[in-house]
């Protein structure tokens, strides 16, 4: 059903076009708790917590459901023109690798696509190791007592979370994806710039320039894979 809907809006929110999305109904689950595709709309979060607070009528949601922008407006669609996927996080190129940056065995970023949209699965933790938010197939998953600042304009999707200093910049240019970024992973400072990609510091890991072509995005294969020294988080996890 979420994929149905998903294509129903050309892959991005029915108002604006933000490839991140939710899952809204347009008649409230207080009033009619049931999953019904007629009745349900993709949008951003921001759009969503407009939609959720009521401010936009019922008449206005189901035309936006019926005519959703990036059918409206192609052009503003977060779509890539090549049959290949490339993504440049800082300075380094990778194309078909699907999983784009490795930590301690634990997917940090991984890009598949689908149609011709880019599908961001990203893992938020703050400083401390708490879980922030996440990234699953362009859907938004997060705390709401977490403000974020989300700002998009066609093909540049930007998230903030100030008190926590975490950041992702998603870019399509040129048909190529363009990260950037400040996030957090086993304590350890993960930071993009134009550049450099730097892993615990400007004084640690740094990497820039490197160049990777997979067999295909479905096929095995990291573009990038650091380690912490840490204890990994999948056996933090269990204790």
């Amino acid at each position: 059903m979420r994929r149905a809907l998903r294509q129903e809006a050309n892959f991005g929110c029915a108002i604006c076009g933000n490839p991140l999305i939710q899952i809204h109904h347009i008649i409230p689950w207080s009033q009619n708790p049931q999953h019904n595709p007629s009745d349900m709309i993709v949008l951003c979060p921001n759009h969503h917590a407009k939609a959720d607070a009521r401010e936009y009528p019922e008449k206005y949601l189901r035309e936006c459901k019926l005519n959703p922008h990036n059918i409206c407006v192609i052009t503003d669609a977060f779509f890539v023109g090549t049959e290949n996927l490339t993504v440049s996080i800082a300075s380094n190129k990778f194309v078909n690798i699907s999983r784009i940056l490795v930590v301690d065995d634990f997917d940090i970023i991984s890009i598949t696509k689908e149609s011709q949209c880019p599908q961001l699965n990203v893992n938020f933790f703050d400083e401390f190791g708490r879980w922030a938010a996440i990234i699953l197939d362009n859907q938004w998953y997060v705390d709401r007592s977490c403000v974020w600042d989300i700002d998009y304009k066609p093909k540049h999707l930007i998230l903030r979370w100030g008190p926590r200093k975490i950041s992702l910049e998603v870019e399509i240019s040129d048909d190529v994806v363009f990260i950037r970024g400040n996030l957090y992973f086993n304590g350890c400072r993960i930071e993009a710039t134009q550049e450099d990609l730097f892993l615990g510091g400007r004084s640690a890991i740094q990497m820039r320039g490197c160049i990777a072509e997979g067999a295909g995005l479905d096929a095995a294969g990291t573009a990038i894979a650091l380690s912490t020294g840490r204890i990994p988080f999948s056996d933090s996890l269990r204790r």
